[in-house]
């Protein structure tokens, strides 16, 4: 075993799961009163969304990264620690 080439831990990708965080996240940047429409670009994270939906077909069931999903699951979870937090942005 000590000679076993060495391979990162394998991601399982499901679309479904990238189905799912895109419309959530998609649901969120919509909502006005969301904290997280402050602190982003919200046109580019809807470019980013079209490109992640449109990108589905061609990701292998069984892969090392999940760029696009894993990125809109860190956004929807600042969203929700905000709100969890009462934080307030001002800009």
């Amino acid at each position: 075993m000590r000679n076993r080439k060495k391979n990162p831990y394998p991601k399982t990708y499901n679309p479904s799961y990238t189905q799912a965080v895109v419309c959530e996240l998609n649901r969120i940047i919509s909502c006005p009163s969301s904290p997280l429409v402050q602190l982003i670009d919200v046109a580019a994270v809807k470019a980013l969304l079209e490109e992640v939906m449109s990108s589905q077909d061609s990701t292998p069931w069984f892969g090392q990264l999940m760029t696009g999903p894993q990125f809109c699951a860190y956004l929807i979870q600042i969203d929700m620690w905000l709100r969890q937090y009462g934080i307030n942005v001002v800009i």
